[in-house]
C-alpha cells in the first residue's frame, strides 16, 4: 500500500497541480508543489527524516522500559563503553565527540546512575569508566528495543523491502567512510553536551568525570 502511494506521486502530472504562482491559503506565499515535492522527496532529507523517527520511537520505547532521562548524547556514548571499563579519552573519540563534551555527557549518566568510575588496574593514575548495573541493563533494553523497530519497518514494507534497503544504504555508507569518519565532532552531540554543563565557577578546571 505504502508503495502504490508513492508511485501516485512520482507518477502525478503538471496537471494535477495548481497553476504556476498560486498563493498559499493564507494569500502570502507561492504554491510551487513540484518544487516542493521534490524537496521533500530529496534523499538526504529522507535520511535525516528517517533517522531522526527511528531515534525518535526508540527514545519513545526505552522510555516504556524506563529509561526516560536519556537523549541522543547519552544513547550515543553508552554503547562505547565496555563491559570491564573504558577510559574517557577512547569514548570520546569511538563516539566522534571531544573530551570535554563527553566528560560533561558522562557526568550527567553518573547522576542518572548509568556509570561509575573506577580507578584502572593497567595504570592507577587513570580512571576507568564503566556501567552499573542500570548502563548494563539499559544496554540490554536498547538491544531488544532496536530488534523490536526493525520488526514494525519489515511489518510495513516487506522483510525483502527492508533487507534491500540496509544492503543500499551498507553501500553508500562504505563508499564514503572516509568522510564519516572524519576527525570533526558531531556538532549537534556537542551543543547537547553543552547544555548539560553548567557554566563552571571563576577559576573552576574541567578535568573530566
Amino acid at each position: 500500500m505504502k508503495r502504490d502511494v508513492s508511485k501516485r506521486r512520482a507518477g502525478r502530472s503538471a496537471s494535477d497541480a495548481p497553476p504556476r504562482g498560486a498563493s498559499g491559503s493564507d494569500g502570502s506565499t507561492p504554491y510551487l508543489p513540484v518544487q516542493e515535492e521534490r524537496r521533500e522527496r530529496n534523499i538526504g532529507r529522507l535520511l535525516l527524516r528517517g533517522y531522526r523517527a527511528f531515534h525518535a520511537h526508540a527514545t519513545k520505547k526505552l522510555a516504556e522500559h524506563g529509561h526516560t532521562g536519556l537523549g541522543i548524547a547519552h544513547t550515543t556514548l553508552l554503547p562505547h563503553i565496555g563491559l570491564e571499563g573504558t577510559r574517557l579519552t577512547t569514548i570520546a573519540r569511538l563516539a566522534g565527540m571531544t573530551k570535554q563534551a563527553a566528560a560533561e555527557v558522562l557526568r550527567d549518566l553518573e547522576v542518572q546512575g548509568y556509570i561509575e568510575r573506577a580507578v584502572d588496574p593497567a595504570d592507577q593514575r587513570a580512571v576507568l569508566v564503566k556501567l552499573s548495573d542500570a548502563g548494563r541493563r539499559f544496554l540490554r533494553d536498547a538491544r531488544g528495543v532496536k530488534i523490536d523497530i526493525e520488526e514494525e519497518y519489515a511489518a510495513l514494507v516487506g522483510s525483502e523491502a527492508l533487507e534491500e534497503l540496509r544492503q543500499s544504504l551498507e553501500t553508500i555508507v562504505e563508499h564514503y567512510d572516509d568522510l564519516t569518519r572524519a576527525d570533526a565532532p558531531s556538532s549537534r552531540i556537542e551543543r547537547v553536551a553543552q547544555r548539560l554543563s553548567p557554566p563552571p565557577e571563576k577559576g573552576e578546571k574541567n578535568d573530566g568525570p
